[in-house]
């Protein structure tokens, strides 16, 4: 078993964004649940998903202040409720779905904390996660989350000054949001500067283009080899 490069990883996530083409399934249970992709690797599945596309996945994104708890998979601790939504059964879909080989997964932004769910149920129920590569993942949980998930090799990526990857902010001691692990720090400079940006809050987000994460990520690969 030889696991892909997070180069070819994101490389496959950017292929979420034009279509479905060379994966073998895509499961979504609800017009607003996670959008997961399906790869059979050598030795390996994938899982892949993409980030905020529709008007229900910004919907989601809105609603990852609001705390809550998985009634299946209580392990996970409290985790932002937009993001954790469907997750049972999208979880459910995607179960059978698998080969019984160990998971290797990437994902992009909102697309993240559902990879982190799915993985962690896998390790839940006796599975292998092999690694897992996340592209400016946002905070997908606390720190019963972040326990969990030690056992799985991640790599997280933050591109430059994207803001996306301090939300949902913490509001300690309430809702300590935290990331899962330590950051893989890449700066890949948009060309020009996003009109969104002149919107309040927003200032950085042209770095979150899963594109320029991408270039970033073969440029680290290729230093630390």
């Amino acid at each position: 078993m030889i696991l892909p490069t997070d180069t070819q990883l994101a490389a496959w996530t950017g292929d979420l964004y034009a279509g479905t083409t060379g994966f073998d399934h895509v499961v979504q249970v609800n017009p607003a649940a996670p959008f997961i992709a399906i790869k059979y690797l050598d030795g390996l599945d994938g899982l892949f998903g993409r980030g905020s596309k529709t008007w229900l996945d910004w919907i989601r994104d809105g609603l990852s202040e609001e705390a809550r708890a998985i009634t299946e998979y209580p392990q996970l601790g409290l985790i932002p409720f937009g993001f954790g939504m469907f997750m049972p059964e999208t979880w459910a879909a995607v179960k059978p779905l698998l080969r019984g080989l160990p998971i290797v997964g990437a994902a992009h932004s909102l697309a993240c904390p559902e990879l982190n769910y799915q993985a962690s149920a896998h390790l839940i129920e006796g599975g292998t996660v092999a690694k897992l590569a996340l592209f400016e993942p946002p905070n997908a949980g606390m720190a019963a989350l972040t326990a969990l998930m030690v056992p799985i090799d991640i790599h997280a990526y933050w591109n430059g000054i994207d803001p996306v990857p301090k939300l949902p902010f913490p509001l300690t001691p309430h809702l300590p949001w935290e990331p899962q692990r330590e950051f893989r720090r890449v700066n890949i400079a948009p060309l020009r500067r996003e009109t969104i940006e002149d919107l309040p809050g927003l200032h950085g987000v042209g770095y979150h283009s899963l594109a320029l994460v991408a270039q970033g990520v073969a440029a680290y690969e290729a230093a630390n080899p």
